[in-house]
């Protein structure tokens, strides 16, 4: 085992860049510009701007969130970041909601530096490098100093890491930015419980906080139950069975638990917006009670765990036959490498020192993914408060455990303590020979199984797939045939070698790249659109939710994750027949019915796709504008009336005599009657979280705007606050006496403020902890 920190260093550097050669072969082309990481091709192929084009790949439903929800907010919060604002509300989206409790755009995180400082999409690459190098680098010091493993086993570990079957479906969403900080958390804890004291505590704050503000809150709060029951393990592997009842193991326990502390305290900016946000979501509140929208997966997706493409791919071009729904959702989620499940993993027993160890990360593995395969187990976890984690990620902690079960393996390869290892051989021997018999058929046969009107490309990346698992599955036997008659000839540079090779060559092919021409064209309609900033827009077939943001244009419809309640129960009055909604998305099938709610909400533009006469299917299309008339954002009504019941409420504004131009609806008294107003509001400045409007006005009456309601605006007339009413359900309205006045509406959430007192709290703390440890040596 090789010392000291310049070694380390070096070990580290060359790391770095086996690391960096791997991605190089898995997405180069977008590194240097001439290919975007994007699946771009679903815009022309979709139809989604109004433009279509035919193209043979096959397309995952799921990677269409890269562009139409995860892009245009990364494009978003950098211009606003460049343009020295804080991106606190999205103009564009449910008539105006707030951005950084959203949670995904993450604007908080360490990896969006690189966006706000080079926004171009060439920098979408570079990002998940640096997550890749990230990842990796603390898996590395994670097997090297939590499991006391040599080099070689540690590298190849972590040069494995980043092509985990979770890192490579999920690229380029939220989740990975998460899942690539699962080894520093668990590394900090670690540190906690073998030298309590202020410097790992810090290292475990800041680990959990930027864990927390990666983008996805669901998945960062499962990996940090899962890194307090490795805490309970950690303290069991020093202390022994009755670690909880020692002094030295009640102060490990308590400078870890101080270290999440600080962390969450840290991330507090943007946890605290995020679960004032979920107070007012309809999903959450459909989530909390209803049975949750994902089923178990169940033992047919066991195989996938083994081997990533055992029923093809949907990512890959090729011929996916799933037991179940997509491979996003699958169990290919848990695959970290067949030699790392059969090979390596079963060879963690063979080392006295880590035999403790081993069982305990495969009671870690065995129960995440049993909870997903057995119905029974998902049944009894469904019924606690669990459920409202993000559970079907399970698979991730599941390949992190196999992972760790190999590199334990690996090192006993290493020590020369794999001999009697013959033992465990006929059971891996048997599953390898199956898989490379059933992948060796599937691809003989892919040209024969392929559906009518499969091109060469789907069935030739069918063979693919299919042979490389056979190979693989062929390696693992001669691997056992190795330790079973030559032991040793056997080495852990040998297998661990292969083990990262198999994971870059399974994911050689799933990066989606493509042509630089094809980044968000302006399509002749967009063009026509440009400009009608006053007004708003929606897609019919077409320009999903989130998606014209791209080109500024403002929308009724969204999709955040949290789809705020009070807002789609007041485009709900006006969705059209049969124009249902999804679990995961009120509004991604949406469709509005002109009427009053339309006019109110100043829906003018509505952009419907049609084929062109005379192309035939996946042909050219056309787009049409229907323009509608309708209320500009800000208007004032004739005159005002107070309901207070919601469905009262609801029902008057459902009605089809209802005429936004003549009344408004309140949920509190104003300071005095409203009736026959008269008078005109002009929007003189229109920023994010700022606007300001001039209402000249020949009577009392209210200001309307056309903008959702959110309890972080605040308003001034003519300097002096003034209470925004929740006017129409769900809008935003303010009062104005007669005369010239100047109405100044501006975005700050309480809960932004009480998160930022938190984190230089907590700061001070951490740093006042790290200042009395040095001074006291």
């Amino acid at each position: 085992m090789s010392r000291g920190p310049r070694t380390e260093r070096s070990n580290l550097l060359l790391l770095a860049g086996i690391v960096l050669l791997a991605q190089v072969v898995l997405y180069g082309p977008s590194l240097i510009g001439t290919r975007i990481l994007l699946p771009l091709d679903l815009l022309a192929s979709r139809g989604e701007i109004g433009t279509e084009t035919a193209f043979r790949r096959p397309q995952s439903v799921m990677l269409s969130d890269l562009i139409n929800v995860i892009e245009p907010w990364r494009r978003f919060a950098a211009s606003e970041i460049r343009a020295g604002r804080l991106p606190l509300w999205n103009p564009y989206s449910y008539c105006g909601s707030p951005f950084l409790a959203a949670n995904q755009p993450a604007i908080f995180s360490p990896y969006h530096l690189l966006d706000y400082l080079f926004p171009g999409p060439m920098t979408i690459a570079w990002a998940e490098l640096v997550q890749a190098l990230v990842g990796a680098t603390g898996a590395y010091l994670f097997f090297r100093k939590a499991l006391s493993v040599s080099v070689t086993p540690a590298f190849a570990g972590a040069c494995a890491f980043p092509q985990i079957g979770f890192m490579v479906l999920w690229q380029g969403f939220p989740l990975t930015r998460v899942a690539s900080l699962l080894p520093w958390v668990l590394l900090a804890v670690h540190a906690c419980v073998e030298k309590p004291g202020p410097l790992p505590a810090v290292g475990l704050a800041a680990a959990t906080a930027v864990m927390l503000v990666a983008g996805h809150l669901p998945l960062a709060a499962l990996c940090l139950l899962a890194s307090a029951g490795y805490l309970a393990g950690c303290l069991s592997f020093r202390y022994g069975s009755q670690s909880l009842l020692t002094r030295a193991a009640a102060r490990g326990a308590l400078v870890a638990c101080l270290g999440w502390t600080g962390g969450l305290m840290l991330a507090a900016p943007q946890t605290l917006p995020t679960l004032e946000y979920l107070g007012s979501s309809r999903r959450f509140a459909v989530t909390a009670t209803a049975p949750s929208e994902l089923a178990v997966l169940g033992l047919a997706h066991l195989p996938q765990v083994l081997l990533q493409h055992y029923y093809g791919s949907d990512r890959i071009p090729s011929i996916y036959s799933g037991v179940r729904g997509i491979q996003l959702e699958s169990g290919a989620m848990g695959y970290a490498g067949l030699l790392s499940a059969l090979v390596a993993a079963p060879l963690a027993w063979c080392l006295c020192r880590h035999r403790r160890m081993a069982w305990f990360w495969a009671g870690w593995t065995l129960l995440s993914f049993s909870c997903l395969l057995i119905p029974t187990l998902w049944t009894a976890v469904e019924l606690t408060p669990l459920r409202l984690l993000s559970l079907h990620r399970l698979p991730l902690l599941g390949a992190m455990g196999i992972l760790v079960l190999a590199v334990l393996g690996l090192e006993a390869c290493q020590s020369g303590k794999g001999k009697g290892a013959w033992k465990l051989a006929l059971g891996p021997g048997v599953i390898l020979a199956v898989l490379g018999l059933r992948c060796a058929l599937q691809a003989a046969a892919a040209r024969s199984l392929a559906p009518p009107g499969a091109g060469a490309e789907i069935i030739a990346g069918t063979q693919r797939l299919h042979a490389l698992g056979a190979v693989f599955s062929l390696l693992g036997l001669g691997l056992w045939g190795l330790i079973v008659w030559r032991p040793r000839w056997m080495g852990a540079g040998l297998v661990g070698g292969l083990l990262a090779f198999e994971t870059v060559a399974m994911a050689r092919g799933a990066a989606v790249q493509c042509d630089p021409g094809l980044y968000y064209p302006l399509s002749p309609v967009i063009e026509k659109l440009a400009g009608h900033s006053d007004f708003r827009v929606t897609g019919l077939i077409c320009l999903q939710p989130n998606l014209s943001m791209m080109y500024g244009l403002r929308d009724v419809r969204g999709y955040d994750g949290v789809d705020p309640r009070r807002i789609i129960e007041l485009l709900d009055l006006c969705r059209e027949p049969g124009s249902g909604e999804f679990s995961y998305s009120a509004l991604s099938a949406y469709t509005p019915l002109p009427g009053p709610i339309t006019d109110l909400l100043g829906i003018r533009y509505a952009v419907l796709r049609r084929p062109r006469p005379g192309a035939g299917r996946g042909g050219a299309v056309e787009a049409d504008i229907l323009e509608r008339d309708a209320l500009p954002r800000v208007s004032v009504p004739r005159s005002v009336e107070v309901v207070a019941d919601d469905a009262l409420r609801l029902a008057r504004l459902g009605d089809s005599r209802f005429d936004p131009r003549q009344v408004a609806f309140v949920e509190s008294a104003p300071s005095g009657p409203v009736t026959d107003a008269r008078g005109t509001a002009i929007l003189r400045e229109d920023f994010p979280a700022r606007l300001v409007i001039e209402a000249r006005m020949e009577t009392r009456g209210l200001v309307l705007v056309a903008d959702q309601w959110d309890r972080g605006w605040k308003a001034t007339v003519d300097g002096r606050p003034s209470p925004i009413l929740r006017t129409d359900h769900a809008l935003r309205g303010i009062e104005v006496d007669r005369g010239v006045h100047t109405v100044v509406m501006t975005y700050w959430p309480a809960s932004l403020s009480v998160g930022l007192l938190l984190s230089a709290l907590g700061a001070c703390g951490l740093g006042a902890a790290c200042i009395v440890r040095l001074r006291r040596g």
